[in-house]
């Protein structure tokens, strides 16, 4: 089993700019099989997953005690929290879609370049 990693050339290389992964594995009749996955650098992709779970985790647990608050008859405050968190995660999912469109031709790129190569053989 091998790992081919492509990325876009370092000088057209935005933050946006995604990579194309690709595993390859030796099948039974001599030929190879080839799973791909058009994504972003690993910068970005930590961005948004401990963003998620930053936002998540917060939300939740002032959630849970906002709700205790209101249940205790105290001023819910931890629920302004709570709705921040929701807030955030939604601008960090209009974030990652426009990541998506600035990056879409050049994923076009990465896939007509991984189709002359495997055209070429």
């Amino acid at each position: 089993m091998g790992m081919v990693v492509i990325h876009v050339a370092e000088s057209k290389r935005d933050r946006w700019s995604p990579r194309l992964q690709l595993s390859l594995e030796t099948v039974e009749d001599g030929g190879t099989h080839v799973l791909g996955v058009y994504g972003p650098e690993h910068e970005v992709w930590a961005l948004f997953i401990y963003g998620y779970i930053m936002t998540g985790l917060l939300g939740i647990f002032s959630g849970i005690y906002g709700f205790a608050q209101v249940f205790i008859g105290q001023f819910p405050w931890a629920l302004w929290i709570c709705g921040s968190m929701a807030v955030l995660a939604g601008l960090l999912y209009l974030l990652a879609q426009l990541g998506q469109k600035l990056g879409a031709w050049q994923t076009f790129e990465l896939h007509q370049l991984y189709q002359t190569a495997i055209e070429a053989e």
